[in-house]
């Protein structure tokens, strides 16, 4: 939800309304190279992601590609 937050706040609303249920429109735009994987594939995605230190490197390289991060450059 944070990336669909993110877009929404760029709109500067006065309100926002959070209503929570099914979430399958998310899918097709979160996870586009996971869902036309192969079973194999999947399975080593997911196998990755239970591992900590898998993890906290994506986590990582998330916040240095984001804008503002310490690699930004100013301004």
């Amino acid at each position: 939800m944070l990336p669909i937050l993110t877009e929404v706040l760029g709109y500067e609303p006065d309100l926002i309304i959070v209503a929570t249920g099914h979430n399958e429109f998310l899918e097709d735009r979160a996870y586009p190279p996971l869902i036309h994987s192969s079973l194999t594939a999947k399975r080593v995605w997911i196998w990755l992601n239970g591992l900590r230190t898998y993890s906290l490197g994506r986590h990582l390289i998330k916040d240095l590609r984001a804008p503002g991060g310490e690699d930004a450059p100013p301004g």
